[in-house]
């Protein structure tokens, strides 16, 4: 289980079922972030990038500050 928290959101609990350099894809009960929105998934950011069938995915990315 990992817990995330969108930027400026609500936290959430999810299932990792992929994972990559360029990215995570997570399953969740709760309903998704907004596509685009910043999410922060344990120590990484990335941005919410798809949808999925009961849950979504982060492409990993470096965040700018400012």
């Amino acid at each position: 289980k990992l817990r995330m928290r969108a930027v400026k959101f609500l936290a959430r609990r999810g299932e990792v079922v992929d994972f990559s350099l360029a990215g995570i894809t997570i399953k969740s009960r709760r309903p998704p972030p907004l596509i685009g929105v910043w999410v922060r998934a344990g120590n990484v950011y990335g941005r919410v990038a798809r949808l999925i069938e009961g849950g979504f995915a982060i492409d990993l990315e470096p965040r700018k500050q400012g």
